[in-house]
C-alpha cells in the first residue's frame, strides 16, 4: 500500500501458520515495524475451508482498529459464533500483544492465536 509519502508492506510466509512482518516507511525511511507469529491450531491445519472462515473473521476484526491502539484489532469483536480478542500492552511507539479467536459453535474452543511485537524505528 502506498499513499503520498507513506508506504506500508505486510509480508508473511505460509498459510495455516504464517509468521510475518509489517513495515511502514515515510519518504523511503523505515519508521515502524511489527512482527507476528502464530496462526491456526494444529488440529485445523488440513481444514482449508475452516481456516478461510477464521481468517475472514480476523480481517473483519482488523478493520475495527481502535484509535488509542492503532496497530491491531479491538479488545473484542463478535460476529456470529466467532469472537476476536486482543490484549495489548504499550502504545504505537513500543508494544506487545496477543490476539485470538474463539468459536462458540456449541462448544467454546480457540482455533487461532497469534503474538505480535513492534514499535517505532529510530535511525541514526
Amino acid at each position: 500500500f502506498s499513499e503520498g509519502k507513506w508506504n506500508y508492506r505486510d509480508s508473511y510466509t505460509g498459510y495455516f501458520c504464517a509468521p510475518g512482518q509489517e513495515i511502514a516507511r515515510f519518504r523511503e525511511t523505515l519508521v515502524w515495524v511489527m512482527a507476528y507469529d502464530g496462526g491456526m491450531h494444529e488440529q485445523f491445519w488440513e481444514n482449508i475451508n475452516y481456516a478461510k472462515y477464521i481468517f475472514g473473521h480476523l480481517k473483519k476484526a482488523l478493520l475495527e482498529i481502535p484509535l488509542d491502539k492503532p496497530f491491531r484489532g479491538p479488545k473484542m469483536f463478535v460476529d456470529g459464533d466467532l469472537t476476536y480478542q486482543c490484549e495489548a500492552k504499550g502504545d504505537i511507539k513500543r508494544f506487545e500483544l496477543s490476539e485470538w479467536i474463539t468459536d462458540d459453535n456449541g462448544e467454546i474452543f480457540e482455533p487461532f492465536r497469534q503474538n505480535c511485537i513492534g514499535g517505532l524505528i529510530v535511525s541514526k
